[in-house]
């Protein structure tokens, strides 16, 4: 989080830091801002001794005499969030107004976080800027479109055009982030819209109307080189693409990759032609598809791909030291695509008799396209179930754009998280379930107690919902339940924490039992699997997913692996039954 966070010092000009000495002098950390004319300075602070009790204003002097009243503003790590959108800021930063026991020892002086200061600039400003004793020579710079980053008193009818909508969705950036409102500003003028009043209250407002001018006055001046190259990066950083029928973003989501470009564009230090050769270079270096597992089951391993240019992708698969043919396939520009590759086949045996070698647990799958080559790392094509179980990892929030992009996502708080694990008992197979919550005084008075919808047609009518969903079978994208589920098992069974469960398919011989219990933070739950749903003898290899749903949230977690958060399709986890002995052994291992 703090290397994504690093970037917007970065782009604000800080190329150098000094040490924090210690209090009282507060100062600016860098003496070369620049200075968007009526819009909003940003400048990370730091002090001579470093404390507490940081003042909520400070005053700025401009060369003509005139004085501003800037607001001193924190910034620190963000809560950790439980809804998981495609668009999700990665930075996991938030920005509030200081309080007098935010205390700058405690943090990393030459870092991110702590206090900045945000000042409104006049339109006519030059000169340079004095802090306390400090002097300030920013480089001033006149703001492209300015009235339509202006909000309250300032704003005005200056255009008929229809103003972009602030709201969540797969196709539209992050709505509640400062930090992303710049790309607002972008996809708006992309699509000759007006772009909409930032979310939160005025130091958020601040935040996001400042490093939107930022963007502009970089864009503005890489527009003066060659317009073709400033709309190329304004389309690299607003790419929308489709799914059947779901718009979603494409763009470019790692804020170190979108932090590069804004400082070189805002590199006053060197020549236009730089900034220009410098963009080129840019889009040179960002990939050509984005490309991530969707499931790696059994003898085939599912891809999802997005090319992210308009021009159609040949890319070719390749297992490397295996005897196998290569798979070529083309990707077509502005769709997800998804892709199944054949797994390598099994070894075998070096002669009659003997034993084959064991099969690697880990393969990479190798894709090269336009001249660049992509790692997928691939895990084994079964888990073998030993004493005293297999223990999954909890159950994954849906997926993010910054996500598949290879940016580290933080974890699902741990008091929501949920836990499967399979087992043999007493010559029965079982699931195990652990569900966490934010602890609740009276568990029977949530509303889980509603009861499941009379229908269950697709597993968006989950959605709120306190219940664990089951998925035995493999996934069958010819049988779906309706037109809205790909994603047809052989069984579905779904349990909520109060009330009756359903199997919504597949036939219970009468020998499933369900055994619950619910207590203020979580609930368990134990199946018992009819021999017929998971067994040795009738189902190896065993498959099995999982969805996890809340009675407080529209959100689903799934497993093996996360879902696209508007096609909640659990993969599938391989089981091989066979190795299980019912007594263990000494040197059994846990399963992961």
């Amino acid at each position: 989080m703090l290397k994504h966070a690093l970037c917007l010092l970065i782009a604000l000009g800080l190329l150098s830091t000094a040490s924090a000495e210690p209090v009282r002098g507060i100062h600016s950390r860098i003496g070369q801002p620049i200075a968007p004319r009526g819009s909003v300075l940003l400048l990370p602070l730091t002090a001579k001794r470093p404390g507490d009790h940081w003042p909520p204003t400070l005053n700025l002097e401009l060369e003509s005499g005139q004085n501003l009243t800037g607001t001193v503003a924190w910034i620190e790590p963000a809560s950790p969030t439980f809804l998981r959108n495609w668009t999700d800021d990665p930075r996991d930063l938030a920005v509030r107004a200081v309080l007098p026991d935010d205390d700058s020892s405690k943090i990393d002086p030459a870092g991110p976080l702590g206090p900045y200061l945000l000042a409104r600039l006049p339109i006519d400003g030059a000169g340079a800027i004095t802090l306390n004793e400090q002097t300030l020579t920013p480089t001033w710079h006149d703001v492209p479109d300015l009235p339509s980053l202006l909000f309250g008193e300032e704003a005005s009818t200056w255009s008929d055009e229809p103003q972009l909508p602030l709201i969540p969705s797969p196709d539209r950036p992050d709505p509640v982030s400062p930090f992303e409102y710049w790309r607002w500003t972008l996809l708006a003028d992309r699509l000759e819209m007006r772009p909409p009043r930032p979310f939160g209250g005025d130091v958020e407002r601040l935040v996001a109307e400042g490093y939107a001018a930022l963007w502009r006055i970089g864009l503005d001046r890489l527009k003066a080189q060659s317009q073709g190259i400033a709309q190329e990066c304004r389309l690299t950083l607003t790419k929308t693409c489709i799914d059947r029928r779901q718009p979603l973003a494409a763009w470019i989501a790692d804020p170190e990759q979108t932090g590069s470009l804004l400082s070189r564009l805002l590199d006053f230090s060197t020549p236009d032609t730089t900034a220009l050769t410098n963009a080129v270079e840019w889009l040179d270096r960002q990939p050509a598809m984005f490309i991530w597992k969707e499931s790696e089951a059994a003898d085939a391993v599912g891809l999802n791909a997005i090319v992210p240019h308009d021009e159609p992708l040949v890319a070719r698969f390749t297992w490397p030291g295996a005897d196998t043919r290569d798979t070529t396939v083309q990707l077509e520009p502005g769709v997800l695509t998804s892709i199944s590759i054949e797994r390598p086949p099994r070894p075998k045996p070096p002669a009659i008799g003997l034993a084959a070698p064991a099969e690697p647990t880990r393969q990479v799958l190798q894709v090269d396209a336009r001249g660049r080559a992509y790692y997928v790392p691939i895990g084994p094509r079964a888990l073998v179930a030993r004493p005293p179980g297999v223990f999954f990892h909890p159950l994954s929030p849906p997926l993010t754009l910054a996500q598949v992009q290879g940016v580290q996502q933080s974890p699902l708080p741990a008091n929501q998280a949920s836990f499967l694990s399979v087992r043999r008992l007493g010559g029965r197979w079982e699931v195990f379930v652990d569900c966490r919550r934010p602890p609740r005084a009276d568990p029977d008075s949530a509303p889980s107690q509603q009861s499941l919808p009379h229908e269950l047609r697709s597993y968006h009518d989950l959605r709120g919902h306190e219940a664990i969903t089951i998925l035995l079978g493999p996934a069958d994208a010819a049988a779906g339940v309706d037109e809205t589920s790909t994603s047809s098992p052989q069984v579905w069974l779904t349990i909520p924490e109060n009330g009756f469960h359903r199997v919504i398919k597949g036939s219970n011989d009468g020998t499933l039992q369900i055994h619950k219990a619910s207590h203020p933070d979580r609930w368990y739950c134990r199946i018992v699997l009819p021999e017929s749903w998971f067994s040795a003898e009738q189902t190896n290899p065993a498959l099995i997913g999982a969805i996890r749903s809340h009675d407080d949230s529209v959100q689903l977690e799934t497993g093996p692996r996360a879902s696209l958060p508007w096609r909640p399709e659990p993969s599938r986890a391989t089981l091989d039954l066979q190795p299980w002995d019912d007594l263990p052994q000494p040197d059994d291992q846990f399963n992961r």
